[in-house]
């Protein structure tokens, strides 16, 4: 990707899809773990103030940890 649509991209914003489960590599992450997930992406990805991020759960059990 050239640098023009790099820079367009991050003006408008990105969608960030996260299936937390896999994150975690375990299917029902603790929140513990969902933490340190959360802390690593943030200062990986370094976000936007336009980026947005939607986190999926494969089973009821896990919301709680997801909305974390």
């Amino acid at each position: 990707m050239n640098k023009k649509s790099e820079a367009s991209l991050r003006k408008n914003g990105t969608i960030r899809l996260i299936g937390i489960e896999n994150l975690c590599v375990n299917s029902n992450p603790t929140l513990e773990q969902v933490s340190y997930i959360r802390a690593d992406c943030l200062e990986l990805v370094k976000p936007g103030p336009n980026d947005l991020f939607n986190v999926t759960v494969s089973s009821r059990k896990n919301l709680e940890a997801a909305f974390f």
